[in-house]
């Protein structure tokens, strides 16, 4: 499960360095969707809902970057 979380980041990572922006939110989600699947908060959860924050920042939509940004934090503190 952690690789296929780590195969979708590694993408992410790659768009977003090109610029391809919308193409990293997509393979950020498809992260966030393997990184869910443990049912429990992880790292890798709070990472994938911060950079999907992050990537909705960068495109505009603040909203939604506010929305992923909160449950980053709520994930993040429940870890510790």
């Amino acid at each position: 499960m952690a690789d296929n979380w780590k195969e979708w980041n590694e993408k992410a990572i790659e768009n977003i360095q090109k610029g391809e922006f919308e193409k990293g939110l997509e393979h950020s989600l498809k992260a966030l969707e393997s990184a869910e699947k443990s049912g429990e908060a992880s790292e890798n959860l709070v990472v994938s809902l911060n950079n999907i924050g992050e990537l909705y920042n960068m495109l505009g939509d603040l909203g939604q970057a506010s929305h992923y940004l909160k449950r980053a934090v709520e994930a993040g503190e429940s870890l510790y």
